[in-house]
């Protein structure tokens, strides 16, 4: 893997050793080049919408805008680590990146359920396929929403999610491998820190592969 594209975080090797229970690595090595992926039923702060008068303030303005925002989540999580464990430098190298082309990032544009006016005929205020807020969660119209005389008569939506794949790769000073208990405990330290950001609820568990 070509690390010249990477922010680079170091961790000393004794924090592997404090805060990984299979360490010092006598469990089977699995990698140290891997993906991580997270399912979530979104909120607006990890969508984008490239087109400014239709954006809400939560949104981001591009897909790489909404990038480089996700991989700051990723990178918090290590310094997170690397903090709470009072780690020096120089024994392990780590990379991250989002992988925007195995990534599903969702482009949001928001149509608010409202009636502005009152008519004696049903008239759509909002197309289907366009997205709305349920519950605090973002939801998409199945069918073109419809108002009478100010009231909505029809609203059907569904829930949807966006997908967001990590690439992540380490290098021990000794050369040794990665396990998958050293990976889970990275991983659940990530799903933590998007919790705590109220960006959305997560469908079932992470999903980690090598690269």
């Amino acid at each position: 893997m070509n690390f010249s594209t990477f922010n680079y975080l170091f961790l000393l090797f004794s924090f592997i050793h404090v805060c990984f229970s299979c360490a010092p690595f006598n469990c089977r090595g699995y990698s140290n080049d891997v993906t991580i992926a997270f399912t979530i039923k979104p909120r607006l702060s990890i969508t984008y919408n490239t087109i400014k008068k239709n954006r809400r303030r939560d949104q981001h303005a591009s897909p790489k805008a909404l990038g480089r925002f996700l991989k700051s989540i990723i990178d918090g999580a290590v310094a997170h680590l690397r903090n709470k464990h009072r780690v020096n430098p120089h024994m392990l190298l780590v990379g991250t990146n989002l992988n925007h082309k195995k990534s599903k990032l969702l482009e949001v544009n928001l149509v608010d359920d409202d009636c502005v006016y009152d008519c004696n005929y049903e008239h759509t205020y909002a197309p289907a396929g366009s997205y709305l807020i349920k519950n605090t969660l973002l939801e998409r119209r199945v069918e073109n929403s419809t108002c009478l005389n100010g009231k909505i008569v029809h609203n059907k939506s569904e829930p949807v999610t966006t997908l967001i794949v990590f690439n992540v790769s380490v290098r021990p000073a000794d050369r040794r491998v990665f396990c998958m208990t050293h990976w889970n405990i990275f991983a659940r330290t990530v799903k933590a820190r998007m919790i705590r950001g109220y960006r959305g609820e997560f469908v079932g568990d992470y999903v980690i592969q090598r690269q």
